[in-house]
């Protein structure tokens, strides 16, 4: 089920970025109208012109199934993913893998604090630096001389030559920080991933480690590209996994999978001894005191699953 949730995914991300893409370079085409749809979703250009039906339809399917908008519908994933597979594959055995990282929760809420501020002050050039979508898309209209499918009031801020080179140097900056370190733009500056990653923290669906299976051998904190999963503790932060499914399907013993459910260890490290059972197995010391008898409270092999 897990290779199936990610091959799908893969599947998505690729048509949707191939559709926005092929329709900005051929204005003409016939998908144009499907292309103008997918860019109307696009959550933070529909934060801009307050399209509250958009916004609250991303809201409602983050705390169903986490940040899938940032797997499958912003275009600039599937840029900070082809930069990602290079970089790997150039690096062939030479790359360890990604590693857990803390939250940065700080600098998170500080670009999008100076994000809200700006637009609140009608400086929509500002997304020409943070918002995804904006990025990518002034990026490939100023390239191949095609019509921008921005909104109105974010076009405003970002035509020009000046708005191309400032959207072009920034994508190929995230494309750097991407080749190197996965989504770090997607948990430290982007405003579209902070804002749903308050709804997904909560979300219904997420990827969930059971505890009686984890062997610890990390291989899912390797090619987690969100550097949200955290072995030990045997947790995921779901305000920063971008939900791509890598680790479900780099996992070799399945034990961690995208559920509803949340897991906790069968056989706790700590338990209370029932009393029967305690008295039953009560036997004399030396000294003719009751001694109690716990090896009958431990699991055995034939327990364990």
């Amino acid at each position: 089920m897990g290779r199936l949730l990610k091959i799908l995914r893969v599947v998505v991300e690729s048509v949707i970025f191939g559709l926005l893409t092929y329709s900005t370079v051929r204005v003409t085409s016939s998908f144009a109208p499907v292309a103008s749809f997918l860019s109307e979703i696009q959550f933070i250009p529909a934060t801009v012109t307050f399209s509250m039906t958009i916004i609250l339809s991303w809201l409602v399917i983050t705390l169903l199934l986490g940040r899938i908008y940032c797997s499958t519908v912003c275009p600039l994933a599937a840029v900070q993913d082809a930069a990602a597979r290079v970089s790997i594959t150039a690096r062939g055995r030479k790359w360890k893998g990604y590693t857990y990282f803390r939250p940065q929760n700080l600098l998170r809420y500080i670009s999008l604090g100076v994000v809200f501020f700006a637009l609140v002050c009608g400086f929509t050039a500002i997304l020409l630096i943070f918002d995804p979508f904006t990025i990518y898309e002034r990026t490939i209209a100023g390239v191949s001389g095609g019509n921008s499918m921005l909104s109105a009031p974010v076009k405003a801020g970002a035509a020009g030559t000046a708005g191309f080179i400032i959207a072009f140097t920034v994508l190929a900056a995230i494309s750097v920080f991407a080749a190197a370190g996965g989504r770090t733009f997607c948990n430290t500056l982007c405003p579209a991933g902070t804002t749903l990653s308050f709804v997904a923290r909560y979300s219904i669906f997420h990827i969930d480690i059971n505890p009686d299976k984890c062997i610890q051998c990390r291989r899912c904190e390797r090619v987690c590209k969100a550097h949200c999963i955290d072995v030990p503790a045997h947790t995921v932060d779901s305000s920063r996994c971008v939900v791509c499914f890598n680790c479900v399907t780099g996992c070799p013993n399945d034990a961690i999978r995208y559920t509803s459910d949340r897991h906790r260890l069968s056989y706790p490290l700590m338990q209370s001894i029932d009393g029967a059972i305690a008295s039953a197995s009560a036997t004399p010391d030396t000294d003719g005191e009751a001694v109690t008898s716990v090896t009958d409270n431990i699991p055995t092999d034939e327990n364990i699953s």
